[in-house]
């Protein structure tokens, strides 16, 4: 399925943790066909399969989102790890905020 997405800063909304949160919202097509939001944390690993079980839009790996709102840039770093240890090293991309992808 083709998805796209679109991510947010949206650093004033906690977390269950108190973390600051990105809110990605990511649709089927046309930025705004049978879309679904997410807020995430900021700054911290996490296993997405433990924070969205049985959620096919997420891969097995633990997930690192750091962003930089000045820029307009997440980096988002993607690791073979799991469980929330972002062990190994991991390969980062960079995704606008408020841009359909």
């Amino acid at each position: 399925t083709g998805q796209a997405g679109r991510m947010r800063d949206n650093a004033t909304r906690p977390l269950v943790w108190g973390r600051p949160a990105l809110n990605m919202t990511v649709c089927r097509s046309s930025c705004s066909v049978d879309c679904k939001s997410y807020d995430l944390p900021l700054g911290v690993c996490y296993s997405p399969p433990l924070l969205f079980p049985g959620d096919p839009q997420w891969g097995a790996g633990d997930v690192l989102d750091q962003c930089d709102a000045a820029a307009g840039i997440l980096t988002r770093t993607l690791y073979s790890s799991s469980g929330g240890t972002c062990r190994g090293g991991g390969s980062p991309v960079q995704v606008p905020l408020d841009v359909c992808v």
